[in-house]
């Protein structure tokens, strides 16, 4: 895994650097919509594992993907033709595994360009909609800058929660501290 994120931050790296500022949005927002059908698909997942399918045929899919959502989202063509030679590069180097990852890593990116921070809270159980908007005003308190909080939950947790932000987690559930305790005994 942490070697499809480091090849990801090279792919989404590059792709930033090619760019422009004002197209940087939009880009992501294509790249993400395609990464998401890539991974909540089957039929898709499919055709890029398939040794069968030609490398042709697997961007010819992903480049049809990325002209669906550009058209419904009335993407820039600068925009579309990035993610499009984008998706060709990656299925030309047999990455077509790290998609998601590399769509992740460009939204950090774009975020960081924007100074905005992305964070992720992953609670045992739904939140409301009041404690929702307290961790959101303690975090852009706390951080002094745009935060974009996404929730989301994990019954694993037990309870407690786990406040992911980058690379940062910081742990703070109940199935954590049962797993310190167990190895603190063995």
């Amino acid at each position: 895994m942490a070697q499809i994120k480091t090849l990801a931050r090279k792919y989404a790296r590059g792709l930033y650097k090619a760019c422009q500022p004002q197209d940087l949005n939009a880009v992501r927002d294509l790249l993400s919509a395609v990464a998401e059908l890539t991974a909540n698909e089957p039929t898709v997942g499919l055709i890029l594992k398939n040794p069968a399918v030609s490398e042709v045929n697997k961007a010819d899919v992903l480049v049809a993907l990325v002209e669906k959502f550009a058209s419904d989202s009335g993407a820039l063509n600068v925009g579309r033709n990035l993610v499009s030679n984008l998706m060709r590069v990656l299925v030309e180097n047999k990455r077509t595994e790290a998609i998601n990852e590399v769509a992740h890593s460009f939204t950090e990116i774009v975020a960081q360009h924007f100074k905005m921070s992305q964070i992720e809270i992953v609670s045992a159980r739904a939140l409301d909609q009041d404690e929702c908007a307290t961790y959101e005003s303690a975090l852009r308190q706390q951080l002094a800058q745009q935060t974009k909080v996404a929730f989301t939950v994990n019954p694993e947790l037990l309870g407690g929660m786990q406040v992911k932000a980058g690379d940062t987690v910081i742990d703070g559930s109940v199935s954590h501290s049962l797993q310190q305790l167990r190895a603190a005994l063995l």
